[in-house]
C-alpha cells in the first residue's frame, strides 16, 4: 500500500518510476539477444544469388582498379552504392566474411532501437507521459522479429536494414519533441543514404514530409518543407543520373486493379500473418486500413502533447502502404523479405492503439476494442517469432546444401541452385574466391581450395 504523507508519496512514485524503468529496459534487451543467439546458430556463410555480383568488385578492390561507376551501377530497380560500400569496406579487413555484414545488419537494427528509447524516454521527462518508456519494448519486438528470415540470414539484404532503420530514425528526429538543425540535417542524410540503398528508400522523404506537416505550422512549415523538398529534389535527381529504365528488371508488376488491390492487401497482411496463408494474411490486410482509419478518426480526441508525440509513428502505416504500392507496380510475386517493411506499419498501428486505450478522453467501449486490438497484434507478433524461427532452421538447412554445393560440385544442375549463371559461377566467380581465399574458401589450404573433384 501507498504511504499516506506526501514525503512518502514523493519516494513510492519515484520507486515506482525506477521499477518501471528497469522493466522496461528488461523487456527491451531480451528480442536483440534472443536475434543474435538465433543468427549465432542458423547462419551458414556462403554467397547466394545476386550476392555473387559483387564478386567481381572484390577482384578490382584486391587489384587497386575498383573505379566509383562499379558502385554506382544499377541493380536492376535500384541504386545500391551505400550497401555495396559497406560491404567492401567489410571485406577489405574481414576477407570477406559475411559474418560481418550479418553483424551489421544486427548493429544496425540496434540503432533504430536506441533511437526509438531515446525518443519514449524525452517526451516521458518533458511531457510527463510516464508509460510510454514501456513503449519501447513492443519496438524491439517488432525490430528483431525473425519473420523476415531471408533477410537476417543473407547478409545481402543490407538494404533492407538501411530503409527499415531510416525510416524509424527520420521520422523521430523529425519530430516535434526532437527537432532541431542538427537533427534536421540528420534526417536529410538518413532519407539521402536509404534513396542511394534501395528504391524503396525514396519513400523516406514521403514519410518526413508527412511529419514535417503535421508538427509544425506557419513560417517554421514553409521553410522546413521548402529545405526537405529541396534536398529531395537534388538527391533524386542525382539517383536518375544515367539512370536505365530496364524492361526486365528481374519481375514484371501487377496487370490488373483486382490484382494489385490483392497484392497489397497481402502485402500488409503479411506483417502478422503467414503469407502463405493467402486469404487470412488478405483479410488482416484488410484489417490494417480499417483499423488504421479508426485510429486516426479517434486521434483527435487526444491532448496536443499527445498527439504531436504520435505524428511520427502515424508516418510508418503511410510507408508501409507506400512500400506495397511502389512493389506492386514492379512485382507480382510476394516474398517473406518484404515482412519487415509490414511489420513497420503494424508496429505504428499498435503504438497508436497502446495510447489510444488509456486515454480517459475516450469512450471505455473504444479503449476496451483498442486495448483488444493492441493484444491480439502483440500476439500475431509473437505468433511470426515462431514462424519465423521455423523458417530460420529451414534456410538454414537450404543455405547449408549451397555452401557444400559451392565447396564440392561442378554439377551444372547444382550449381544453379546457387546463382542463375552456372557456367559464370564455375569459370568467374569462384575462381576468384580461391585466388584470394574469400569468404567460404579462405580458411581452406590453397591446394585444397584449387582442388576440384572429378
Amino acid at each position: 500500500m501507498p504511504p499516506r504523507t506526501d514525503s512518502g508519496r514523493i519516494r513510492w512514485n519515484m520507486r515506482l518510476r525506477k521499477q518501471r524503468f528497469h522493466y522496461a529496459l528488461g523487456l527491451v534487451a531480451i528480442p536483440p539477444l534472443i536475434s543474435a543467439l538465433l543468427l549465432f546458430v542458423f547462419f551458414v556463410q556462403v554467397p547466394f544469388w545476386d550476392q555473387w555480383w559483387l564478386v567481381p568488385l572484390l577482384a578490382a578492390q584486391r587489384e587497386n582498379n575498383l573505379e566509383l561507376w562499379m558502385l554506382w551501377h544499377q541493380h536492376y530497380e535500384h541504386r545500391i552504392f551505400f550497401p555495396r560500400l559497406v560491404m567492401l569496406a567489410l571485406a577489405r579487413f574481414s576477407d570477406w566474411d559475411l559474418r560481418y555484414e550479418v553483424a551489421f545488419n544486427w548493429a544496425l537494427t540496434c540503432s533504430a532501437l536506441v533511437v526509438s528509447c531515446w525518443y519514449f524516454l524525452r517526451t516521458a521527462k518533458v511531457e510527463r507521459l510516464g508509460n510510454w518508456p514501456l513503449l519501447a519494448s513492443v519496438v524491439s519486438l517488432v525490430l528483431f522479429s525473425p519473420a523476415p528470415f531471408d533477410n537476417w540470414l543473407w547478409s545481402w539484404q543490407m538494404p533492407y536494414f538501411i530503409v527499415s532503420a531510416g525510416v524509424i530514425v527520420s521520422t523521430l528526429l523529425l519530430a516535434r519533441f526532437g527537432a532541431g538543425r542538427g537533427r534536421f540535417v540528420a534526417a536529410c542524410a538518413i532519407a539521402a543514404v536509404a534513396t542511394l540503398s534501395f528504391c524503396t528508400g525514396a519513400l523516406l522523404w514521403l514519410t518526413g514530409a508527412y511529419v514535417i506537416w503535421r508538427s509544425y505550422r506557419g513560417r517554421e512549415r514553409l521553410f522546413l518543407l521548402s529545405a526537405w523538398g529541396g534536398i529531395c529534389v537534388a538527391i533524386l535527381s542525382l539517383f536518375l543520373f544515367r539512370y536505365e529504365f530496364l524492361t526486365n528488371r528481374g519481375g514484371e508488376g501487377v496487370k490488373s486493379f483486382s490484382e494489385a488491390l490483392s497484392y497489397v492487401l497481402l502485402f500488409l497482411g503479411s506483417g502478422i500473418v503467414p503469407y502463405s496463408s493467402r486469404v487470412f494474411a488478405v483479410g488482416a490486410g484488410i484489417a490494417f486500413l480499417v483499423l488504421w482509419w479508426w485510429l486516426c478518426k479517434w486521434e483527435r480526441h487526444l491532448f496536443v502533447r499527445k498527439r504531436l508525440a504520435l505524428i511520427a509513428f502515424g508516418s510508418w502505416p503511410i510507408f508501409a502502404l507506400a512500400t506495397a504500392l511502389l512493389t506492386a507496380s514492379g512485382r507480382s510475386t510476394f516474398h517473406p523479405r518484404y515482412i519487415m517493411f509490414s511489420q513497420l506499419g503494424w508496429l505504428g498501428i499498435l503504438i497508436f492503439c497502446l495510447v489510444l486505450s488509456l486515454e480517459r478522453k475516450i469512450p471505455v467501449t473504444s479503449r476496451r476494442v483498442f486495448a483488444t486490438s493492441a493484444v491480439f497484434i502483440v500476439l500475431m507478433f509473437l505468433q511470426m517469432w515462431g514462424f519465423g524461427i521455423a523458417w530460420m532452421r529451414w534456410f538454414s538447412g537450404q543455405m547449408a546444401e549451397y555452401r557444400q554445393i559451392v565447396l564440392t560440385s561442378n554439377s551444372p544442375n547444382e550449381l544453379k541452385r546457387v546463382y542463375g549463371n552456372p557456367h559464370q559461377l564455375d569459370a568467374e566467380f569462384r575462381p576468384i574466391l580461391k585466388k584470394y581465399k574469400l569468404c567460404l574458401f579462405k580458411s581452406i589450404p590453397s591446394m585444397t581450395a584449387e582442388s576440384s573433384p572429378d
